[in-house]
């Protein structure tokens, strides 16, 4: 551990290490491992541990990007930090997938199954333009442009695949395009990348 200042009470006698694996549940998953980069400090003065994860803005819209591509369909809890990602209530969730009551979105928020093919479907294209409208707001946007490339291009080939109307969404005819493994989800924390 190297010595450093303490954030909290500047008191010199603090120590940092890097952390070689760090269990990011603070994001809202289970399943976010960062690998290398996160620094722990801990002050023996104060009583404080802290962590300092770099780039933490862009690394939240990365796994935010990770989720609605992943190679199996959604759960809940994936869904709630895909719909806080793009700033949005349950309310204007509830609108934006076209469904009556903004309490049927708390309860697929709170499913821990993994959602049907046809509702999969119909989430991921609803909130990958929905992601991306947040992300044009000035300010917004964290994602580096291979980041911002990548989203163009999964969302180009999953739109290719799937006809969708604001009403009805139709059923996979076929496998989706996804790129990541959702077992475990595993990202460089010293540079945000899938």
């Amino acid at each position: 551990m190297e010595p450093m200042g303490c954030p909290y009470c500047d008191s010199a006698k603090a120590k940092s290490r890097i952390l070689t694996r760090y269990s990011y549940t603070e994001c809202g998953l289970e399943n976010v491992v960062l690998i290398g980069g996160v620094q722990e400090i801990n002050c023996p003065e104060c009583e404080t541990k802290y962590t300092f994860i770099p780039n933490e803005r862009q690394l939240l819209q990365v796994i935010t990007l990770a989720c609605l591509m992943k190679k199996d369909p959604l759960i809940g809890s994936e869904l709630k930090y895909i719909r806080k990602s793009c700033g949005l209530t349950q309310e204007k969730a509830a609108k934006l997938l076209a469904i009556e009551r903004r309490a049927t979105v708390a309860e697929r928020e709170a499913s821990t199954e993994p959602f049907k093919a046809r509702w999969d479907s119909w989430v991921r294209m609803t909130f990958l333009r929905a992601f991306r409208q947040y992300l044009d707001v000035e300010g917004q946007n964290h994602l580096a442009p291979e980041h911002i490339e990548m989203m163009t291009d999964f969302e180009c080939r999953f739109a290719a695949e799937y006809d969708y109307t604001p009403k009805k969404a139709s059923s996979p005819k076929r496998k989706l395009p996804r790129q990541a493994d959702s077992s475990k989800v595993e990202f460089s924390a010293s540079k945000a990348s899938l």
